[in-house]
């Protein structure tokens, strides 16, 4: 990484539809952004729109107040095109969005040194600057897994921690083929609602050894500075199960946890609950005319999805006849 970033000050990426340019006046800066942005690596079409981020060393005392945007640590003002960023620890943005090109500065003080919550940061803004680019293309991020087989692709919807990832692996594990464990690309062309695929690898706790063999977890990668998930290749899962680009979906599975619950047990989502679990896994700007966009969007595509809830047990892999039941209960809904 070092060599390269000597080499060039201009650094490249792919993120889905988005071309992003890097231009940085510090390596270790650079290299955090890059790090971040590798998790968004499979194939794409075309990419339609591209980021210009210039990365700066230097301080930049924005007024936010969060109009936009209120996540974690980060506020976010949005007036027209024009975007303002501000984190708890120091780090700054602003953009512009323009037809095809959208234009960045991301600020970085001096005395900030890079620890996890300084990478959080970081990854927190790349995640907004990727966010509004996906947006202006028309397609809506949402944190969810999807599994797909025999015509059947079903969106895995449950909060951080809730059990996607290692729902995935498991269905994976047991020939279904997957676009990834968390995040998603979703849009609606007149009819037709398609999925796609942004990351190339499972994000997974190391306790899912308990479960499934998944090699040297320990000495993997962390997925991001706020969690103890690693990057794990599909390969290492699932080397019969390989990932797609790209699937109609077909189902919402809404995952409840239940330490009281004995294994998995599947039942029917009634229809007026099937968008609110599609939404929950989805940043809604508090921007009202963003916010009425991606709820109509959504809630267009959800009118087509049938949904189902899973209640999973502390014990839930255990035995391989309850996923068994779980494939039943989304290939025969």
């Amino acid at each position: 990484m070092a060599a390269l970033l000597s080499a060039s000050r201009a650094l490249h990426a792919s993120c889905g539809p988005l071309e992003i340019v890097l231009t940085a006046e510090d390596e270790r800066i650079a290299a955090v952004a890059l790090n971040h942005l590798s998790l968004f690596a499979p194939a794409w079409p075309a990419r339609t729109r591209t980021i210009n981020v210039q990365m700066l060393r230097n301080s930049c005392a924005l007024e936010v107040s969060g109009t936009y945007l209120r996540c974690g640590q980060m506020l976010a003002d949005r007036d027209g095109a024009r975007y303002a960023v501000r984190t708890s620890r120091g780090l700054a943005a602003q953009g512009h969005c323009g037809a095809r090109t959208d234009v960045w500065v991301v600020y970085v003080p001096e005395d900030v040194e890079f620890g996890e919550p300084e990478v959080g940061a970081l990854e927190d803004i790349f995640s907004l600057i990727c966010t509004v680019g996906w947006r202006q293309e028309g397609w809506i991020p949402v944190h969810a897994a999807a599994v797909a087989k025999n015509g059947t692709c079903a969106v895995l919807c449950a909060p951080s921690g809730g059990g996607k990832s290692t729902l995935t692996a498991a269905l994976a594990r047991h020939g279904w083929q997957t676009l990834g464990d968390d995040k998603l690309l979703l849009r609606r062309t007149g009819v037709d609602v398609r999925l796609r695929a942004l990351l190339q690898t499972f994000n997974l706790d190391p306790q899912t050894r308990r479960w499934f063999d998944v090699g040297d977890i320990d000495g993997l990668p962390r997925y991001s500075a706020f969690t103890n998930k690693r990057r794990v290749a599909v390969g290492t899962i699932c080397a019969r199960s390989p990932m797609i680009e790209s699937a109609a979906p077909t189902h919402v599975v809404r995952i409840v946890r239940d330490a009281h619950a004995s294994g998995i047990s599947a039942s029917p989502l009634r229809p007026g609950d099937v968008l609110p679990a599609l939404l929950r896994q989805i940043v809604i700007p508090a921007d009202p005319a963003a916010a009425r966009w991606i709820v109509r969007e959504t809630g267009a595509c959800a009118s087509k999805l049938r949904g189902i809830e899973l209640r999973i047990g502390d014990d839930a892999y255990a035995s391989a006849a309850w996923l068994g039941a779980i494939e039943e209960a989304i290939l025969c809904e």
